[in-house]
């Protein structure tokens, strides 16, 4: 089951000793694509802040298999259970899905302290927020992920309007309330229009945090220092 890939940040953030540390750069974009898409509207979810869940379904065997971000990861036993009752195979045929790797955000109660107690839609529980779904070498589009969860019953992330990466840095540096309820949202992800890729193949996909920007941003121009999270890295 192939694991979720890691999204950029927006921008590059400053390792170097000083006033600066740990701060992002202003407009030092972590991708040269992201400057140059800087003004298109991108896709435009809420970031949810919990642990990475993946859910690998076989349609011809009927096989589920769950996971976290990484094999090794060790799920919160309350939800664990909460996944395994959910994702039986017979609620997976009876959706009438294609074999298909699903990825979510197991999110509430005891879950990324202080956000899971925060998000009263769980209430005491966990939950299970959808953000993508992919079959084969494909990522689907964002109405057929929002098909899936509707027919899992499930939460999909929410989705906004279309915004450019200079709206979506203005929107979560002010704040926002998180569409499960009690808190701010942990921030905004965003995917470049019509599902473009990199040269390289890989998914045009950033994400910009509300906790990035709570300290105010190091200067235009300052010098990131050698271990400044980079493409591949961060």
């Amino acid at each position: 089951m192939e694991k979720y890939h890691k999204i950029q940040s927006v921008y590059l953030r400053c390792t170097e000793k000083g006033p600066n540390k740990g701060k992002l750069i202003d407009g030092a974009w972590t991708l040269p694509e992201f400057k140059t898409l800087a003004d298109v509207p991108w896709e435009t979810t809420e970031k949810v802040d919990g642990t990475n869940v993946r859910v690998s379904y076989d349609r011809e065997t009927g096989e589920v298999a769950i996971a976290g971000r990484t094999d090794r990861a060790q799920l919160p036993p309350h939800l664990a259970a909460y996944l395994s009752e959910t994702f039986t195979p017979d609620a997976l045929a009876a959706a009438d899905l294609p074999s298909c790797t699903l990825y979510g955000e197991g999110a509430g109660h005891k879950i990324q302290f202080p956000a899971g107690k925060g998000y009263t839609a769980f209430g005491d529980g966990a939950g299970f927020v959808l953000f993508d779904v992919r079959v084969g070498p494909f990522w689907l589009r964002r109405d057929d992920v929002v098909d899936v969860a509707t027919r899992l019953r499930l939460r999909s992330t929410r989705q906004y309007e279309d915004m450019t990466l200079s709206t979506a840095i203005s929107v979560v540096r002010d704040g926002f309330p998180s569409f499960l309820g009690g808190i701010r949202a942990e921030g905004l992800v965003l995917r470049a229009p019509h599902g473009l890729l990199r040269r390289n193949s890989e998914r045009l996909i950033v994400k910009v945090k509300t906790v990035d920007f709570a300290k105010g941003l190091a200067p235009a121009g300052t010098d990131p220092g050698p271990f400044s999270p980079r493409p591949g890295r961060e």
